[in-house]
């Protein structure tokens, strides 16, 4: 009698147990309560994640102002350019190891009213811009206080336009653009802080000189950066 009671009970059980489980066959837990993914299972990862410019893609754009200064062969003497110069960059590349970044690298310099002097023909009625375009290839270093240090070089497109659009008369003098290619130079150093896993935000200091044949410049600036990692 005790084993048909055992039996009847076990039996009891399994039925509870079954029925229990059926009910919450249909039951899907809330995001709270499901165990979060592993990092590990991603087949790709965009950034580290973590605070750390350890791997990932790397993405860094820039704003800026400064100085920016010029000197440009000119019959019978060189002008000279100089003024304040807003600038805009891009660092767009990848983390090789922990720390340090190898990308490629845009830059733009221009004064949009530039001051010119010296030899040549300068007529005091006419508008004149300088602008800087460079696009090549650098690294970057930054230690694990989130200080960053970058180095680069890059072919860089110098131009002075000249334009008259506030001449009425017939002797206008024509609107010209004396343009330049030279090898160039460009390092900066900087801090940023951390806004978020993979976003940070700071300051720096950038300067460049490129050389060509007719044109040479030079400049620094300081830049606001926001960088994706």
């Amino acid at each position: 009698m005790s084993c048909a009671k055992q039996a009847l009970g076990v039996l009891a059980s399994l039925l509870v147990m079954t029925t229990a489980s059926a009910a919450r066959a249909d039951y899907f837990p809330p995001a709270s309560e499901r165990p979060a993914a592993g990092v590990g299972t991603m087949p790709f990862r965009l950034g580290s994640g973590a605070m750390r410019h350890d791997q990932g893609i790397f993405v860094r754009p820039e704003i800026g102002f400064g100085n920016l200064s010029a000197e440009i062969k000119a019959d019978g003497g060189t002008q000279t350019v100089n003024g304040l110069a807003s600038s805009f960059g891009l660092s767009f590349g990848g983390v090789v190891s922990e720390g340090l970044v190898l990308h490629g690298t845009l830059g733009l310099s221009s004064i949009p009213g530039a001051k010119v002097e010296g030899a040549g023909p300068i007529t005091v009625d006419q508008e004149r811009s300088f602008d800087v375009t460079s696009l090549g290839f650098g690294m970057t270093y930054y230690t694990p206080d989130n200080l960053w240090f970058s180095a680069g070089l890059a072919p860089h497109v110098m131009s002075l336009s000249t334009t008259s659009s506030g001449c009425t008369t017939s002797d206008c003098p024509k609107d010209t653009t004396k343009e330049d290619f030279g090898l160039g130079l460009r390092a900066g150093v900087g801090y940023e802080w951390w806004v978020g896993d993979e976003w940070a935000i700071g300051l720096g200091v950038e300067g460049f000189g490129a050389g060509g044949p007719d044109i040479s410049a030079y400049g620094l600036n300081t830049v606001f950066t926001a960088t994706f990692n």
